[in-house]
């Protein structure tokens, strides 16, 4: 009979002989082969009882003995040897070698090896990959070695495991599916690319106040000895706020000079001091401007971590101009002796002239009441500030008191003083 027979397949039929004809038989096993079979005690048909016990690669063959008993209660035993029939039984298992692999792993890789479980020795399997863990592995149908088919898809970070199905086929067509996990374990780290550092140096740039500039040397240079104009400094911070004086050397002296200036011009007091009226009809008046003189130049490139540099400028004079210096300070001091608020004017503007000659350029800031005009420029205040309104006040205030007095050699020391200072203006016209 077939192995793996169904439970209840007959199996053949036994029958008792006895000299008594007529003399009825009842039948029996006294041994079924392990409870493989069973047997009709009426009829003597032997069945299967468990067909799972029937396997041909186990055994081919099983004995039975079968007793006969007559109604006068003798027996007879005799044992019968069933044969099997080797039947094509489907693979039952399919079991994997290797179950691991490492991250990123390289195509081809190899993970294990697959090996299908069959009742039938010596048959021969085939493979395939029912479910390939979306594309991350391939399996040879004859060998069963499963590799990695995309190991870019192997992240232990993403997924610990994948799992698969693989089919095997026997010789005889029957097949068999077998779910499998294979995990993915930690491999080495990527190489990471060097960050080139800074192609420069960074050099943080504290904030600060925003203070535009105008490049350009100064609009009237010192003059040199021999004529020849000095070149001054090569930037100049604008926008200074009214009323404020600040000189500003060539070669960017940090120290604070104290200085007072007397602007001239239409307008209102408007920093607090008292004007002083030097033509009541016109409505002429000047206003006092005292304040630090700081180097701006100097506070703004620390800020601004620039740099200013202008040339060592020295300053000289000719003899000429040294002469009418003198002369003009001899005059003025005695125009100091005549009315005290002239006096204050003028030496404020003689002593413009003194620092102006030691200490390099000054910007003035000259205010302009209702005219709502702020000028800044740079230049030497002897070319700048022009003291010929004041002093000709000062004459014709001089010559009705020399009428009186009998003073007469005034107007010629103001002469020559408008002459030192005409010279200039004519100069700068042209």
């Amino acid at each position: 009979m077939a192995e793996n027979a169904t439970n209840g397949t007959v199996v053949g039929t036994v029958s008792g002989t006895d000299p008594d004809n007529g003399d009825t038989k009842t039948y029996s096993f006294t041994d079924s082969a392990g409870g493989r079979f069973a047997i009709s005690t009426s009829t003597g048909v032997i069945t299967v009882a468990d067909g799972s016990l029937l396997n041909y690669e186990s055994a081919t063959s099983h004995t039975v003995m079968v007793r006969v008993t007559d109604s006068g209660g003798l027996t007879y035993d005799e044992a019968f040897t069933i044969n099997l029939i080797n039947v094509n039984e489907a693979p039952t298992s399919v079991s994997l070698s290797g179950s691991t692999v490492v991250e990123r792993a390289a195509t081809g890789t190899v993970v294990g090896t697959a090996t299908a479980s069959d009742p039938d020795a010596g048959d021969t399997h085939t493979y395939q990959l029912v479910s390939n863990a979306g594309g991350r592995f391939a399996i040879d149908s004859t060998t069963g070695v499963i590799t990695v088919m995309d190991g870019t898809l192997l992240d232990v970070q993403a997924a610990a495991s994948h799992t698969i199905t693989i089919r095997t086929t026997d010789g005889g067509g029957l097949t068999h599916d077998q779910v499998l996990t294979i995990s993915v374990t930690s491999g080495p780290p990527l190489p990471t690319a060097p960050v080139p550092g800074p192609l420069l140096p960074v050099t943080p740039v504290p904030p600060g106040p925003s203070i535009p500039t105008t490049t350009g040397g100064p609009v009237n240079p010192v003059p040199t000895e021999g004529g020849s104009p000095a070149p001054g400094p090569t930037s100049m911070p604008m926008g200074l706020p009214p009323g404020v004086v600040r000189v500003v050397t060539p070669a960017g002296v940090p120290h604070v000079i104290p200085m007072s200036v007397f602007p001239v011009g239409p307008g209102h007091v408007q920093d607090g001091e008292k004007p002083v009226v030097l033509d009541e009809e016109r409505g002429v008046v000047a206003w006092t401007v005292v304040e630090p003189v700081l180097n701006l130049l100097h506070e703004a490139a620390d800020q601004l971590r620039t740099q200013v540099q202008s040339p060592e400028i020295p300053l000289k004079l000719s003899e000429f101009i040294v002469k009418e210096l003198d002369a003009m300070t001899e005059s003025l001091e005695e125009a100091m002796e005549g009315q005290q608020d002239e006096a204050t004017l003028v030496a404020a503007t003689a002593a413009g002239v003194s620092i102006i000659l030691s200490t390099g350029y000054v910007v003035w800031a000259l205010r302009g009441g209702w005219l709502l005009a702020s000028l800044m420029a740079t230049m030497p205040v002897w070319r700048f500030f022009d003291p010929l309104p004041i002093l000709v006040r000062a004459k014709e205030d001089r010559e009705r008191e020399g009428a009186r007095d009998g003073r007469r050699g005034a107007p010629q020391e103001d002469e020559r003083i408008e002459h030192l200072f005409g010279s200039s203006d004519e100069g700068r016209a042209a």
